[in-house]
């Protein structure tokens, strides 16, 4: 297996020299062939008696030209192996290094593009971040001066709504002078928040509810203090206490209004055998008294009024 193939390094052409150069510096400085083409490599060393010695550094310096010309596109190759460069790796490279220059400013805006629309959402922080450190890498390796204060602030401005939380909390570290809001800041703070939310799923995993009211206390109560985990499926984000503390605070009031209720309900006797048996021999009292009176003689009424009684004018 070749080296090229082996290091996994693409062929030179005109989009990728930023990638390509980073690769290839790797590749020449594993083999120990950077400084030779760089013309930094000692050509004499002193000898065991003291004397200068020449070294021969034909084989080296083939190596290192066969290595960085396979690895040269051919509508590229035309540009930069002039000057003799088609036999000498140290004239090869500085043609390529020229190459990369000529085209530095679309490369550095290229990467300033990729960097700032990286997407960034609660469910691919890991891998933003990821690709965060890369594009950064890309552009120091253009020589471009970074202000880790402003990365900082755009980051800031890039977290999702779901990490406002973690937003808020750099920004109120911000105004303390021991701490500098970075790029660095965000990133760690990030990364730090979604390793515990991922521990959190694991060791307290949430249950599904069949009914997600707002009674389902336990369901609403499974999110960490101050956000809403999107992959909890027992609630949506309106519902959730920790982002609603005043929902909590409807629910206990309505819990302890219920509970009054049901004690007051215990407290209340139902109907006795004792209380019917009273309610019917009152009943019945009234109704032979009403009999009685329809008993009365009828001739009654044909008496004079001096001689009616009490009871018959009654």
């Amino acid at each position: 297996m070749s080296s090229t193939k082996k290091y996994q390094i693409p062929e030179l052409t005109s989009n990728n020299y930023v990638d390509w150069i980073v690769k290839m510096k790797s590749v020449l400085k594993a083999k120990e062939l950077y400084q030779l083409v760089l013309g930094k490599e000692p050509t004499k060393v002193r000898g065991k008696h003291g004397k200068i010695i020449n070294i021969n550094q034909s084989l080296c310096l083939d190596k290192a030209h066969v290595l960085i010309i396979t690895r040269v596109h051919s509508p590229i190759s035309g540009r930069v192996c002039k000057n003799g460069a088609e036999d000498c790796p140290i004239k090869l490279w500085k043609n390529i290094l020229e190459f990369g220059s000529s085209k530095k400013e679309a490369n550095v805006f290229k990467s300033w593009y990729r960097l700032m629309h990286l997407p960034l959402r609660y469910k691919n922080v890991s891998d933003f971040i990821s690709k965060f450190w890369d594009g950064l890498a890309t552009l120091q390796s253009l020589d471009v001066k970074i202000d880790k204060n402003v990365l900082g602030l755009i980051l800031l401005m890039k977290i999702p709504p779901q990490l406002s939380h973690v937003r808020n909390s750099i920004i109120a570290s911000g105004t303390s002078l021991l701490v500098k809001v970075t790029h660095e800041t965000v990133l760690e703070m990030l990364d730090s928040q979604i390793k515990a939310d991922m521990t959190l799923l694991i060791l307290v995993p949430s249950k599904p509810a069949a009914n997600t009211h707002i009674d389902s206390a336990e369901a609403l109560l499974t999110c960490p203090q101050g956000h809403h985990l999107p992959n909890n499926k027992s609630h949506t984000s309106d519902q959730c206490f920790s982002l609603h503390p005043e929902l909590l605070t409807e629910f206990r009031k309505r819990k302890k209004e219920q509970e009054a209720a049901e004690a007051h309900l215990t407290t209340v006797t139902s109907p006795s055998m004792f209380n019917a048996k009273a309610n019917e021999n009152q009943s019945d009292a009234v109704n032979n008294l009403v009999a009685s009176f329809n008993n009365l003689p009828t001739n009654l009424d044909n008496h004079s009024y001096r001689h009616k009684s009490k009871a018959s004018l009654f």
